[in-house]
């Protein structure tokens, strides 16, 4: 599906209950998740990555840091 940058536009997702999703304008492309980076969470990020990798793994979400 391709579309043009006027096309594109960002909203704010206040939660993942039913009623919140609601509000998001459909058809959804892409959900992007900032947070920010800490040792706890780049602990449970590398546990998470390594459960992954196994026999039939799939890789349906990537990572990328700012720095």
């Amino acid at each position: 599906m391709s579309r043009t940058e006027n096309e594109a536009k960002c909203y704010d997702v206040y939660g993942f209950d039913k009623e919140l999703l609601e509000m998001v304008p459909k058809l959804v492309l892409a959900v992007l998740f900032l947070y920010p980076m800490i040792a706890k969470t780049e602990e449970e990020r590398i546990l998470q990555d390594s459960e992954r990798k196994g026999p039939g793994a799939t890789q349906d979400s990537f990572r990328v840091a700012q720095v």
